[in-house]
């Protein structure tokens, strides 16, 4: 379903039970249906999932952003409460 808000065209459609949303970006509605049809085709094939990291991995990318977003003491309580976190994850597998 394509619909407008404002000056730009949405679509929302359901799939498997999940609903998809998002704004086109266009103004034109021919337009808009074509980007609609292909985010319901990068759904059904499946290119709209990406893999989840494993843990560890998500862990340093957190720590990374943390670094660069909080102040020094919030990163190191985040880098030091996850040690404890990633230890018992790595024993559990």
């Amino acid at each position: 379903m394509i619909y407008k808000r404002g000056n730009v065209y949405w679509f929302q459609f359901v799939y498997n039970g999940v609903r998809y949303r998002g704004s086109t970006g266009l103004t034109h509605k021919a337009e808009a249906m074509r980007v609609e049809a292909r985010k319901k085709t990068e759904v059904i094939t499946g290119k709209t999932r990406k893999e989840a990291p494993d843990f560890s991995t998500f862990v340093e990318e957190f720590l990374t952003w943390s670094q660069a977003q909080n102040k020094a003491s919030t990163h190191k309580r985040y880098r030091v409460s996850s040690k404890p976190v990633l230890r018992q994850n790595l024993t559990c597998l």
